[in-house]
């Protein structure tokens, strides 16, 4: 072996750094649909699923309000009774799983929309599970 580089060999080198670099840069700007979702309403702390997400039929799916808040969600435009969510005042949570016996027994396949109504628990009384007399958040997601 004589202490030169073949030109070959020094352009592979170069061709695989080119191409891990290329590999790295692609993962780094990729967009994965995992990016937090703004809301307008400080009331609004999460969704659940996120907007224009696929779920499954069973999938949970519900709000989280800042504190002090409450409220009930309609889902394709039916209202769910309130014994038929799971919330805790504590975490100011409002969720709703399908399953036999509720009004969304499983979710069928295509686009659902979420509205959730909320009020502050001072207005509880005025509001009274009442969505015409609340503040109101929209979205929708799709089921597999």
């Amino acid at each position: 072996m004589n202490g030169r580089i073949s030109m070959a060999k020094l352009g592979a080198s170069a061709m695989v750094a080119i191409a891990l670099g290329l590999i790295v840069f692609g993962f780094a700007s990729a967009e994965t649909g995992d990016a937090d979702v703004r809301f307008s309403d400080a009331a609004i702390e999460r969704v659940t699923p996120k907007p224009a997400t696929l779920v499954l039929r069973q999938s949970q799916v519900g709000i989280d309000l800042a504190p002090g808040y409450e409220g009930l969600l309609v889902i394709d435009r039916v209202q769910l009774p309130p014994d038929q969510l799971a919330t805790d005042d504590a975490q100011n949570t409002v969720y709703f799983s399908p399953r036999p016996g509720t009004e969304i027994e499983e979710f069928a396949p295509g686009p659902h929309t979420i509205t959730a109504c909320y009020w502050k628990i001072a207005d509880r009384d005025r509001v009274d599970n009442n969505c015409d007399r609340a503040a109101v958040f929209t979205w929708s997601f799709k089921v597999s």
